[in-house]
């Protein structure tokens, strides 16, 4: 007869590592050093027990939306159910039920425990029987079931958190990764890792879904046949370099910038360094070089030519077809293999028909030459930089534009 034994997948909490081909890593114990994984389609059931009246439908309305995103990876079907509150007296743990739920967690000085992914494995055959997904019920934190829009908050500022309240979504997502089987990486561009979160700009219930090696992981270990072309432009990076628990953690790109020379770090406040070395000039002019830095994941299985167009926008919505916002002549062409991420860095020329003495939004749109309406990867796909940049007023641009361009101004 075989044994349970527990192995924990925590947020705060040493993970063992395998060595992989592969970009994400696979959890692992003693016993069962290829990994871990479900033997089935797991079910989850949401457990009310701990969690206040005024946030179970905002929860589990939450947890749904998640489950939903990577119930549609790539063909991967999972049997999430969400069918309210069951009764448990082991507190989620060994009790022939996988569910979510909210649960005291430890928050000591040493170790701020916001999420917990242990799972129960037959050691045998390295299953997965039993997953129990918590969020803390900690009276210290508060949680925020929606999206950055909802707080009020830019989505290249949408950390973790907004002061003592935590985004819910993306550590629903990260402990769900960890009862597949997933553990935390140095390595990839994945909610596996930690900090700033990489939130698309999208409809609601999809700004927080499984990045590329996420869907890498859940593909590979729970194979399916249906094919996906979806590719998304983030203003976060996970950063190797930068760790905490065997994590990458996360940092928004810089901002766009004139200057003559890329800065030295991506994480550099603006992009462009001066030719005094200083900080490149974010006021610009018609015809000037901005220079930006952003991040691409191909969240499908299929290989995408892209072209990386730039636009200049008065508000925080993108509109292409209204004639107000105006694109950048220049158009930067590449190919994303399926399930991979890109770090990029372009330069693109400021568009002519621009206001004066004017500030402008800077987004990144990437076309694949996909139906706008009819592919999930074109709708609403341009993410607007970090920060903005000013047109400058006309006086100032004048000369500037005359020898620059003077198709402009006759």
């Amino acid at each position: 007869m075989s044994t349970l034994r527990p192995t924990v997948a925590a947020a705060a909490l040493l993970c063992a590592l395998s060595t992989s081909a592969h970009a994400y890593e696979r959890l692992t114990r003693t016993d069962c050093p290829g990994g871990i994984a479900w033997a089935s389609d797991p079910q989850f059931y949401f457990n009310g027990d701990g969690v206040p009246d005024a946030e179970r439908a905002d929860y589990r309305d939450a947890t749904e939306i998640i489950m939903e995103r990577v119930n549609l990876v790539g063909g991967t079907w999972f049997d999430f159910q969400a069918l309210g509150s069951i009764s448990t007296a082991d507190d989620m743990v060994q009790n022939d039920y996988s569910e979510v739920g909210m649960t005291e967690l430890d928050h000591s000085d040493d170790g701020w425990t916001l999420g917990w992914g242990p799972s129960w494995v037959n050691t045998r055959t390295c299953k997965i029987v039993e997953a129990d997904m918590h969020l803390t019920n900690w009276d210290g934190v508060t949680w925020a079931f929606g999206v950055p829009a909802d707080q009020g908050v830019n989505y290249w500022e949408a950390n973790d958190s907004v002061g003592m309240t935590y985004f819910a979504r993306p550590i629903i997502l990260h402990e769900l990764g960890h009862t597949f089987g997933l553990a935390h990486s140095d390595t990839s561009y994945s909610y596996m890792n930690y900090n700033v979160l990489p939130w698309s700009n999208r409809d609601d219930d999809k700004r927080v879904e499984p990045l590329a090696d996420d869907r890498e992981a859940l593909r590979e270990i729970y194979p399916g046949t249906a094919e996906e072309s979806d590719i998304a432009v983030y203003t976060t990076w996970y950063d190797p370099e930068r760790t905490s628990n065997g994590a990458a953690k996360g940092f928004s790109l810089c901002a766009p910038s004139a200057g003559t020379s890329w800065s030295s770090s991506i994480f550099d406040p603006t992009c462009g360094v001066a030719v005094d070395g200083g900080d490149g000039a974010t006021e610009v002019c018609p015809g000037d070089t901005l220079r930006v830095r952003y991040a691409v994941s191909n969240l499908g299985t299929n290989t995408l030519d892209v072209d990386a167009q730039l636009w200049l926008s008065d508000n925080t919505t993108l509109n292409r077809d209204a004639g107000v916002d105006k694109q950048s002549p220049s158009v930067r062409s590449f190919t994303a293999a399926p399930q991979s991420s890109y770090r990029r860095g372009n330069t693109f020329e400021v568009p002519t028909g621009v206001s004066f003495d004017t500030d402008y939004y800077v987004y990144v749109f990437l076309d694949t030459g996909a139906d706008y309406d009819a592919e999930e990867s074109q709708q609403n796909n341009a993410i607007p930089m970090v920060g903005q940049i000013r047109i400058k007023p006309f006086r100032d641009c004048v000369d500037h534009v005359r020898n620059e361009a003077p198709a402009v101004f006759p």
